[in-house]
């Protein structure tokens, strides 16, 4: 009877939670009750920090990308806290629901908000997750965000409750995400993953993000050189064919984009940008010709990406990327710079710290 009475009281009001706007519209849109809240945030990208409260967290997060330049710090701010207010509402809901598939960001989303909820009030609660990789009925699925109402309604049907072994792994997997030394990153997989089984591969390409062993060069920046030795191409170009290599595509173009400058403007570059003009001949009067001269015009710039021979140097081990232009950055809680740099050794697959 209690049980009924706190529906009743909740109005069993749900919330969903996922990462992607257009999945969240998908979902207000088909038959599936509820509200919809879209955990905006790209967490592989940026610090991470444990002993901050989500709001905390997100000051610095606004601080860290308004530095990098995508908007003033009280716009970025504002975001958060718009995002944040909702997710601090959840006792006034029965359900919440967290939509993650399993791309790296998913994961890392998911694992944030099953370590925060685990240290919320729950009890009059219930915590359910829809995670896949596939659908038998949808051929290349990779993404919540392109499936339609019928198949997301489909998917909900599969939703789970949480359970203890889900947050315990959620708790060490946010631990090793947030701790300034990233050596417990590969540590943390208890031997039955089958609770949360996209988390190991999704952390696997997180420590990716660090500095090659071999050439300090991390995997998104392997997979640009990668892509502009067969065929220069242009800026709109590049993104579409790096995210083709990823077994799941996670990067927003933004930060891509922000990866790609740093190659090209960087003291010692690895990409050069030319310029391409297009012309037309177009007939203009002389005032000492009898006839229109015929004469190009520029009508359009475009650029080409083209790779610099430091690239082929770098490439093949023989220059470090890092030792060249140095490096100020942090990946989670990890804030890599001069005397403190880790890196990723994809043989081992261990990182190790190194001081250049």
């Amino acid at each position: 009877m209690r049980e009924i009475l706190d529906k009743l009281k909740t109005g069993k009001r749900t919330l969903h939670i996922t990462s992607e706007q257009k999945t969240a519209t998908t979902i207000q849109n088909s038959a599936i009750d509820g509200e919809v809240l879209v955990w905006q945030d790209a967490l592989y990208e940026g610090p991470l920090l444990n002993d901050e409260s989500i709001t905390e967290l997100s000051a610095i997060r606004a601080d860290y990308f308004a530095r990098l330049g995508w908007g003033e710090y009280t716009d970025i701010l504002a975001l958060y806290d718009k995002r944040n207010k909702v997710l601090e509402s959840y006792p006034q809901y029965h359900e919440v629901v967290l939509w993650f598939d399993s791309g790296l960001n998913n994961q890392l989303q998911l694992v944030q908000l099953v370590n925060w909820f685990s240290r919320q009030n729950t009890e009059r609660l219930v915590l359910s997750i829809v995670s896949a990789d596939r659908m038998t009925d949808v051929v290349g699925f990779v993404d919540f965000a392109l499936l339609n109402k019928s198949q997301l309604e489909k998917l909900y049907r599969t939703k789970s409750e949480l359970t203890n072994a889900q947050v315990a792994i959620c708790h060490r997997a946010w631990d090793a995400l947030t701790s300034p030394t990233p050596s417990s990153l590969l540590k943390i997989f208890p031997r039955d993953m089958s609770s949360m089984p996209y988390l190991k591969n999704a952390i696997l390409r997180f420590v990716q993000q660090f500095p090659a062993k071999n050439n300090g060069l991390c995997k998104t920046e392997q997979l640009i050189v990668q892509a502009l030795k067969n065929s220069q191409t242009s800026m709109e170009n590049i993104y579409i064919n790096v995210q083709g290599k990823e077994p799941i595509p996670f990067m927003s173009q933004a930060i891509f984009n922000a990866y790609l400058q740093n190659m090209i403007i960087s003291q010692h570059p690895m990409i050069e940008k030319h310029v391409i003009e297009k012309t037309e001949a177009l007939e203009v009067s002389a005032l000492d010709a009898e006839e229109p001269v015929a004469e190009e015009v520029v009508i359009e710039q475009e650029y080409e990406l083209r790779l610099t021979k430091l690239s082929g140097q770098i490439t093949n081990n023989w220059v470090d990327w890092v030792q060249l232009n140095g490096i100020n950055k942090c990946i989670g809680g990890v804030h890599l710079h001069d005397g403190n740099i880790w890196r990723y050794n994809m043989e081992s697959r261990q990182l190790m710290k190194t001081y250049v």
